[in-house]
């Protein structure tokens, strides 16, 4: 088990890396939820939904293009 979520983990890591949102957005589901820790609010950002999230990571590499 451990093995596997690592390989899951080093291939999200990798789609990041490879700056593909189409990639990265495979690993979440249509009512997935994603909290960032960044944002305006107290606790950061909150993503709804695969547009949102779709959204959020795609100005996440526009506008970090080390991230």
């Amino acid at each position: 088990m451990r093995e596997h979520n690592e390989a899951l983990l080093q291939d999200f890591l990798d789609s990041y890396n490879r700056h593909s949102v189409d990639d990265v957005m495979s690993f979440f589901t249509d009512d997935a939820v994603f909290e960032s820790p960044t944002g305006t609010g107290p606790n950061g950002r909150r993503f709804v939904g695969k547009e949102q999230i779709r959204a959020a990571v795609a100005e996440r590499f526009l506008n970090s293009p080390d991230v």
